[in-house]
């Protein structure tokens, strides 16, 4: 599994710089809100969001279970992708049977403290009203 996150994140790198697009006047402020590590769909679309000009990613902000850990293979993903002026935070922990497969891809990255996800979203969105995108790709849970 890590082979196929190292030669995933490759394939993006490598896409991203082959393939250049004027930039557009107006470029979209994303938060992006994420379960990465569970499977491949969330680091693919955080990829193709770093690399398109049409979008500036505001931060990543880590959802459910071990929030933690995976605010720790986000920024490692970050990193990766040349993108560690990407901030990242860290959602509440939930409960569960954890699902999380890239555990130790992201323990390769040093242990550190996160600012609060939800702090971050509610003053980046009260600050630009009508103008951030919150972009969700994690699991929606019913209250």
């Amino acid at each position: 599994m890590l082979k196929t996150l190292a030669l995933l994140m490759l394939l993006l790198l490598v896409v991203g710089r082959t393939h250049p697009v004027a930039p557009q006047a107006t470029v979209s402020k994303v938060i992006f809100d994420t379960d990465i590590g569970d499977d491949i769909d969330d680091a693919y679309a955080l990829g193709f969001l770093l690399r398109s000009p049409e979008v500036q990613v505001l931060g990543v902000t880590t959802a459910f279970e071990d929030t933690h850990l995976r605010a720790r293979l986000a920024t490692r993903f970050l990193n990766s992708a040349g993108r560690g002026d990407v901030p990242v935070y860290e959602g509440p922990k939930t409960a569960g049977k954890s699902h999380f497969t890239q555990s130790q891809w992201a323990e390769g990255t040093p242990d550190r403290t996160y600012p609060d996800a939800i702090e971050f979203m509610l003053n980046t969105i009260r600050g630009d009203p009508g103008r951030i995108t919150l972009v969700e790709i994690r699991r929606l849970l019913a209250s």
